[in-house]
């Protein structure tokens, strides 16, 4: 009679156990670990880590500074660069202004000038030549005569080609120069101070600084990782079905994602991700049975807002079949 009654007990356990077990037929149960997106973070510049504002395991939003370069020698370029833009600038605006009247008088009178010296040449240089003509003075006393003429000439010519110069400075085609070098100059400007923003490295996203890969006062060059970032804003969650299951899911089908860490709250997750092709059970499944299945990869996308979830965290997920 006590044997009876035990089997029945016994009976009525494994029914029990049975019952609390068994999944209902409109639910996909299947466990995995969650992943977050990590980004490195570089340099773009070469320099000096002049100060490291985060720590390891530091959560940071979109745009706070991580690091700080020394950019002292840039400010100094930049200083000199904005008194280039300032010479340009100078110097297009005297051409947009026109020559000044007192060069002009000052051109005319340069001219005059020379004028009236290459007139006395002109006449000592005839009166030698009719002087030696008549063997009155020398070869050399003649040569210095012409030597003078040549000279009075060349001043003139000069003299008139500088007041031409100066009535002309505003030709077209040397305001569309000038106005050139100011531009260039200001690009020149703008690229320095755009090295000096770089100096500033901050956070592209909203995450967990999990890895630093140096330190203040160490030397960087341009694409040297400084440190990785652990975008959690949204993460994903890595499960893997059977075939037999395969037909019920879809993409944009919504999931139910529990963690240990907080069993009672439910985030709500999407699949954005299906494999097109069979593998085998990831080596993380221990059993022998397990890991000789084929199964598919499915990617749930789950918005994390109060970074709840973290990297590596193992996670269940419920899909609920229409």
């Amino acid at each position: 009679m006590k044997i009876h009654i035990l089997l029945i007990l016994i009976i009525t356990a494994f029914s029990f156990t049975g019952c609390k077990d068994k999944v209902p037929d409109n639910e996909i149960n299947a466990s995995g670990t969650i992943e977050a997106t990590d980004v490195t973070i570089s340099s773009k510049i070469a320099g000096q880590i002049r100060d490291i504002l985060v720590d390891e395991g530091s959560i940071i939003k979109t745009d706070d500074i991580l690091v700080v370069l020394d950019h002292e020698l840039l400010d100094i370029q930049l200083r000199q660069a904005a008194a280039g833009v300032d010479i340009a600038q100078a110097q297009l605006d005297l051409l947009l202004s026109g020559a000044r009247k007192e060069d002009i008088i000052l051109a005319q009178d340069q001219v005059e000038s020379a004028k009236i010296n290459l007139d006395q040449a002109s006449a000592d240089k005839e009166r030698f030549e009719k002087l030696y003509s008549t063997y009155t003075i020398t070869l050399k006393q003649l040569e210095d005569v012409l030597t003078k003429y040549e000279i009075a000439v060349n001043q003139y010519n000069s003299a008139q080609e500088n007041l031409n110069k100066i009535r002309n400075i505003t030709r077209k085609e040397d305001i569309e120069s000038a106005k050139a070098n100011v531009q260039k100059s200001k690009v020149s400007m703008e690229l320095i101070q755009q090295n000096i923003d770089d100096c500033t490295i901050k956070s592209p996203v909203t995450g967990i600084v999990s890895k630093k890969y140096s330190e203040t006062g160490e030397y960087v060059t341009p694409g040297s990782s400084v440190m990785k970032i652990s975008d959690l804003k949204t993460v994903n969650l890595y499960i893997y079905i059977t075939e037999p299951e395969l037909g019920k899911i879809k993409l944009g089908q919504s999931a139910d994602v529990t963690i240990d860490s907080y069993k009672d709250k439910i985030y709500k997750g999407e699949i954005i991700y299906i494999s097109p092709e069979a593998e085998f059970t990831p080596k993380s499944i221990q059993t022998k049975e397990e890991r000789t299945k084929l199964v598919y990869a499915v990617k749930i996308k789950i918005p994390n807002p109060e970074l709840d979830l973290k990297s590596g965290m193992p996670a269940d997920a419920k899909l609920i079949i229409n």
